[in-house]
């Protein structure tokens, strides 16, 4: 499930590239229009890839044998931290 900020993200790059590549190069100047609109659109979409992965916590989890006060094996239990 993607978040309404991601969808803006993408929506916003694809808005730039499009843009980059609609734009008209000057006569006789530079064409550095295309190429630092692409490194926009990269920078936003890498940005927005980015953010989706880190949306979820990641747990480590084992098993822990549990004793009572006297040394007796009372079972195994499953214990999950956050990996923060």
């Amino acid at each position: 499930m993607t978040s309404p900020l991601s969808k803006v993200a993408a929506a916003a790059a694809a808005l730039a590239l499009a843009a980059a590549f609609a734009a008209p190069a000057h006569a006789g100047g530079s064409s550095w229009g295309p190429a630092v609109g692409g490194f926009v659109a990269g920078t936003m979409i890498g940005a927005a890839a980015a953010s989706g992965s880190y949306a979820r916590p990641a747990y480590r989890c084992r098993i822990i044998e549990q004793y009572d006060q006297w040394g007796n094996y009372l079972g195994a239990q499953k214990v999950c931290r956050t990996a923060y």
